[in-house]
């Protein structure tokens, strides 16, 4: 794809959004933002790979990152319509797997997956900025699959929730605004500008 391809599009559209991310540590900040809690720190590696080689960047954005106590995590995160996120889900956790599969990483080192789904609509009716999910029993809440993976959503269509001004911002961004105020969020907007070639 071509750099004159991008001029037509939005923060929105995954070819645009997943160079945003792989600019000035757009995608650490933004995790940081949408997870404080695992207090992510630097890019990762697991033997050889990278993030950089993890990239396909017309359709989804790859990482590798690590927290403040050493703990790694793959970041998959991809703009998206509220269809079938379930499904969706699935082939982004297939396909989050066979990179590293494809690259002999062994089951046991593989690390932990965490899903962004950044989306326009409403996928659960209930107008919350952000959800987690993970897998768990029905009747006992506290007993989980385990299986290293987290689904987070971010609808820019949310209504409640307590998001930080920098999501607000991101909010903005996939709104079709340029109103935003936070220092993170302005170098996304001058990022998002350079891949348009504006």
């Amino acid at each position: 794809m071509t750099d004159n391809n991008f001029k037509n599009m939005n923060f929105t559209d995954n070819p645009v959004f997943t160079r945003v991310m792989s600019m000035n540590d757009n995608d650490l900040h933004l995790i940081n933002e949408l997870l404080p809690e695992l207090n992510i720190k630097e890019h990762a590696s697991i033997k050889d790979i990278t993030s950089e080689s993890l990239q396909d960047r017309d359709s989804s954005y790859s990482c590798l990152v690590k927290s403040d106590d050493g703990d790694v995590y793959q970041v998959i995160m991809q703009m998206t319509d509220g269809n079938n996120i379930g499904k969706k889900v699935r082939g982004l956790r297939s396909y989050a797997d066979l990179q590293l599969f494809e690259r002999f990483i062994s089951i046991d080192d593989l690390p932990k997956t965490i899903i962004v789904l950044l989306t326009t609509d409403d996928p659960y009716q209930q107008t919350l900025y952000k959800r987690k999910l993970q897998l768990m029993e029905d009747d006992d809440k506290s007993l989980t699959l385990g299986d290293g993976i987290e689904l987070v959503v971010l609808s820019s269509n949310g209504k409640t929730g307590t998001p930080s001004n920098q999501i607000r911002d991101i909010v903005n961004l996939m709104n079709g605004s340029e109103n935003v105020e936070d220092t993170f969020s302005k170098g996304i907007l001058r990022d998002l500008h350079s891949v348009k070639g504006e």
